[in-house]
This record gives C-alpha cells, sequence and structure tokens, in this order.
C-alpha cells in the first residue's frame, strides 16, 4: 500500500481572488476626469462606492432612523445636563 504525503505549506501566502485594490484621492479623480468611473460614485477608505440615491427612495430608511437619532441626541442631551448642570437644549 502505498502512502501519499501531506500538502507542503507554502511561506508565501496565496492571494485571495478577486484582490481589492484601494485607489487614492488623486488616482479616484484621474479616473473620473477618463470617465473610468459613474459620476455618482464616491470614494470611501480607497474604495469607490456607488452613492445612495437622493428622493423617494432614500426617505423610507432616513424615516426609520430618526427615532433612534432622537433618542439617542435625547440622552446624551440629558447626560450632558446631569454632568455640567445644564437645563434646556
Amino acid at each position: 500500500m502505498t502512502t501519499m504525503a501531506p500538502p507542503m505549506k507554502s511561506a508565501v501566502p496565496i492571494p485571495v481572488w478577486p484582490m481589492p485594490h484601494r485607489f487614492t484621492v488623486a488616482e479616484y479623480e484621474r479616473m473620473g476626469e477618463l470617465g473610468l468611473i459613474p459620476e455618482k460614485t464616491e470614494l470611501i477608505r480607497g474604495e469607490v462606492i456607488d452613492k445612495m440615491p437622493q428622493g423617494e427612495t432614500s426617505q423610507p430608511m432616513r424615516r426609520s432612523a430618526e427615532p433612534t437619532l432622537d433618542r439617542t441626541v435625547s440622552i446624551a442631551d440629558d447626560r450632558a445636563g446631569a454632568v455640567t448642570g445644564c437645563v434646556g437644549r
């Protein structure tokens, strides 16, 4: 009976495909000038991201986030008032 040797471990890491490429602001602006990326994008942490559409499509998300934001601001105001002695907004 023959046995197989265990696979060898590589000293060099094998890249995962697809590999992301982070862009600088200068690269992003140049690609925009050349028309290589759509206008409705933005550069976030080196990644080209589609901008969120404005108008009716973004309204449901905004409406669902407002109560949470209001509570957060209210709690922060209450804590600031308790610590500093401030009253009101």
